[in-house]
């Protein structure tokens, strides 16, 4: 007798977008925000005052903006660890933040957490700082965890004329291209590392040169804005 067997339909893969603001207008961003359907925005940005080419994109002044575009708007860059900015001496190596100490903390874990149990709800995009992911926090830390959690990342890249997507296995190509030009040349003196060992080790490389450096009593600045509130229907957060 032949019995027709019925496989569970496969649950789609988890995705979030990310983009960096550096020298972004603001103008340009919402149109990107409108065009891939966003509808919540995790801040993971460090600081909690922007400056700069960043001004547009002030912590305080986004959550009424998103509201009245409907879009959620979640700051979690208050955790110094998921903004890969800590406060603690003992999380720097050789005078810039380790991505790999980092990565170890609860306090990192339970916003990752809080990531993904978000991106389960809605079309959800991080907001980093950098333009290209693979020097900021938001690729070589967060990226790099969602990816081994099974989620799809897609680094969104605008050149004014137009926007693109890399995924994070494209971003750890980019890791190995940089850091091992040379691969496929023949060395007799060095044991040659496989492609695996390439990635682990560019994430590395390229944290010394991009990562926050060590700034003692920064802390004691941030202390002062840990009472503010800012509140509404789509965002309640304390600093």
């Amino acid at each position: 007798e032949n019995h027709i067997i019925i496989s569970e339909p496969e649950e789609p893969t988890p995705t979030v977008l990310t983009i960096g603001v550096g020298g972004l207008k603001i103008e340009r961003f919402w149109s990107i925000m409108s065009l891939y359907g966003i509808k919540q925005i995790i801040d993971v940005r460090a600081t909690r005052v922007a400056y700069g080419s960043e001004w547009d994109y002030n912590p305080k002044d986004m959550p009424e903006e998103c509201k009245r575009r409907g879009i959620r708007y979640r700051y979690i860059g208050r955790n110094d660890k998921i903004a890969g900015y800590p406060r603690e001496e003992e999380f720097y190596v050789e005078g810039r933040a380790s991505y790999e100490r980092i990565s170890l903390t609860d306090q990192y874990e339970r916003s990752i957490q809080e990531i993904l149990c978000s991106i389960k709800t809605c079309r959800t995009l991080i907001l980093g700082s950098m333009t290209q992911p693979q020097n900021d926090p938001r690729g070589l830390l967060i990226g790099k965890t969602l990816k081994e959690r099974g989620v799809l990342i897609l680094h969104l890249i605008d050149t004014d004329s137009t926007v693109y997507a890399i995924d994070q296995h494209e971003l750890e190509d980019i890791l190995v291209n940089i850091h091992f030009p040379d691969r496929d040349q023949l060395n007799f003196f060095e044991e040659p590392l496989c492609y695996r060992d390439m990635i682990k080790r560019g994430y590395v490389l390229q944290g010394k040169k991009h990562a926050f450096p060590y700034r003692p009593g920064r802390d004691r600045k941030q202390k002062a804005c840990q009472n503010e509130i800012i509140s509404g229907d789509f965002y309640e957060e304390k600093w």
